[in-house]
């Protein structure tokens, strides 16, 4: 059995996981064998495994591959579990893991953006040589923190080298599809769950084709996806949501094109969302939205009425909902504000905390512009210095700060 484009992805809390693959199309069913890294030292055998089934969908309608996703719940907190995908009845001979965290509140997530995962035709080695460096970063990333509970993206995971090829459907498939492989790739992406939003590359030819967003939504099987939300075709991932801790991350695509009325309508139906995602975990403690479009950021093309727009609806949306950190992507830069709220500035609730400046009691919403994950530099603010290194940060946060 052949199984391309595997990962391990986030579930609505730290205790269940979903698992997202491809397998040929003769392949009918799907499900995950996985048990407890103690009990397989017992016997060094799967014989004591769990077994769950999930769903098999054929790949644009196309006899050659299928999309299989999986879910499993009601994992033990603390543990570290191993696992093989496959149709039931045969198994890829492959053995993953992953880890659960504790049941306590602290929690750290990593988190990039931008990574531009590229495949073109004519140049198949490109993906050879940028391969290592998105390798890179995810190593970079568990060494500073092997405990990591999930890996957010803000988007723009693939690159859709597709210009001119608008009307090329199969060459368009091929493309995106490279460049998904490509992304899951990396051992790690098999062992961190992972949650994303859609970013502009995603989503920019959805509206002439169909492909970009129909792909993503073959590989991806996001929490509390509410099935396709605003300008987003059913097939994507959507808007999601989880509680891990007490955080509630939610995950919105605030923006296919922030141009005209689709930034109204995206405010509307993402501030639906966020309502939704609220009340179904209304003990959380601490609140974070990931979208990819950034209002507030002094990066170069954050600039005219658009973004005008952006930052007041993001302003809105975060205030009403009691937002305390708002990530985003698509600028290739850095930035960070202070806690904003009705669109000034609380400089007042910053303090030095033994050598570190410490928001304090804040009620506004810090924003975070996350940079590339790779050498991209796509903005004059960062023209003077090349090309420069590969960005991801690390978010800890507890309910007692």
């Amino acid at each position: 059995m052949r199984i391309t484009a595997l990962s391990l992805q986030m579930g609505e809390n730290d205790f269940e996981r979903r698992f997202v693959w491809y397998a040929e199309s003769k392949v009918k069913s799907a499900a995950v064998l996985y048990i407890t890294k103690t009990e397989y030292l017992k016997q060094k055998s799967f014989e004591k495994a769990k077994k769950v089934f999930g769903s098999v969908e054929v790949v644009f309608n196309n006899a050659d591959f299928v999309s299989c996703k999986v879910k499993i719940e009601n994992l033990d907190p603390s543990s570290e579990y191993l696992y093989k995908v496959g149709d039931g009845e045969e198994f890829f001979d492959e053995i993953y893991s992953f880890k659960t965290p504790s049941k306590s509140q602290k929690r750290s997530f990593a988190i990039i953006s931008d990574f531009h995962c590229m495949y073109k035709p004519e140049n198949p080695k490109l993906w050879q040589y940028r391969l290592p460096q998105w390798q890179n970063t995810i190593n970079q990333i568990n060494n500073f923190d092997s405990n990591i509970s999930c890996l957010i993206s803000g988007g723009d995971n693939i690159s859709s080298y597709h210009m001119g090829l608008e009307g090329d459907k199969e060459k368009l498939r091929l493309i995106c599809e490279k460049e998904h492989e490509f992304l899951f790739e990396p051992e790690l992406m098999k062992s961190i769950p992972f949650a994303t939003v859609m970013g502009n590359h995603e989503a920019q030819y959805y509206e002439k084709e169909d492909l970009d967003s129909s792909v993503m939504g073959y590989h991806f099987y996001m929490p509390n996806d509410d099935g396709g939300s605003g300008h987003v075709p059913k097939t994507t991932s959507g808007n999601f949501c989880f509680l891990s801790g007490n955080v509630l991350v939610i995950g919105l695509n605030f923006s296919v094109d922030i141009r005209g009325n689709y930034a109204k309508t995206d405010y509307e139906t993402n501030e639906k969302y966020v309502n939704f995602a609220v009340n179904k975990y209304p003990n959380s403690v601490w609140r974070v939205i990931v979208t990819h479009i950034q209002g507030f950021t002094f990066i170069g093309d954050s600039k005219g009425t658009e973004t005008s727009y952006m930052m007041q609806k993001q302003d809105e949306l975060c205030g009403k909902y009691k937002i305390d950190l708002m990530l985003t992507g698509h600028a290739h830069g850095f930035s960070r504000s202070y806690p904003i709220k009705n669109g000034k500035a609380d400089k007042n609730v910053l303090q030095n905390i033994n050598g570190v400046d410490t928001i304090c009691n804040s009620e506004g919403t810090v924003h975070y512009n996350i940079p590339s994950a790779l050498n991209h530099s796509f903005t004059s603010v960062f023209s003077q210095f090349g090309n420069y290194v590969k960005s991801y940060g690390v978010a800890k946060m507890r309910s007692e700060t």
